[in-house]
């Protein structure tokens, strides 16, 4: 009996939390800042779903004479793989599913741009694309420019990102590149887009193709 109990409390403690980890690598969460209370209720939430695989495996396996110590155990290691499976699965869709309903029902939120899950830096950057990068500070003043490599959160959610040398000796200025990517032409081809990171005071645009 108490076996059982231990067994879960980890399986709804512990599982739950490595749903969010899945989920928030994947990128479908934006979570940070220690903001532990909302770990926790996600954690939470997820852990509602593991219990019920754990449950229905425990099951299982005493429908095939598997009892005691061992059918706890092999219960546990199969909940953890069908749990992280599941999770790479569907956590997308979820999620999707869920910032669809949001952007439905918010108030005069149809009228407004989409509200999206996880960081906007990610979400505009994860494609296949190749990617242009021009860094500028607020007073327009260039900062680096060069081809997307890797990009990432740091822990407190702040962009980083890799260039690698483009096949442009200097970086434009800001204003001419504004009216460069302004072009019908270039519009269509490139579908620049701008980011504007307020806490670090940076200007990112965007060019992709």
């Amino acid at each position: 009996m108490i076996t059982n109990l231990i067994a879960s409390l980890a399986t709804v403690g512990g599982m739950g939390f490595m749903n969010f980890l899945v989920t928030d690598q994947l990128g479908f969460t934006d979570i940070r800042n220690d903001k532990k209370i909302e770990v926790i209720a996600y954690s939470l939430l997820w852990s509602i779903f593991d219990y019920a695989i754990y449950l229905a495996v425990l099951s299982s396996l005493h429908n095939l004479k598997i009892h005691g110590n061992l059918s706890i155990t092999l219960s546990i290691l199969i909940t953890l793989l069908l749990a992280f499976f599941i999770t790479l699965l569907i956590s997308k869709y979820l999620n999707d599913c869920v910032y669809y309903c949001y952007n439905r029902v918010a108030p005069g939120q149809k009228e407004r741009a989409d509200f999206v899950p996880g960081p906007t830096f990610i979400n505009k950057l994860n494609n296949d694309k190749k990617a242009m990068i021009y860094l500028y500070d607020f007073e327009h003043n260039p900062i680096s420019f060069g081809v997307l490599d890797e990009y990432s959160l740091g822990d407190a959610g702040q962009p980083q990102i890799s260039l690698v040398p483009g096949t442009q000796a200097s970086q434009p200025t800001y204003q001419s590149l504004l009216e460069y990517i302004s072009k019908a032409d270039t519009f269509e081809k490139y579908q620049p887009f701008s980011y504007v990171d307020f806490e670090q005071k940076w200007i990112m645009i965007v060019l992709q193709g």
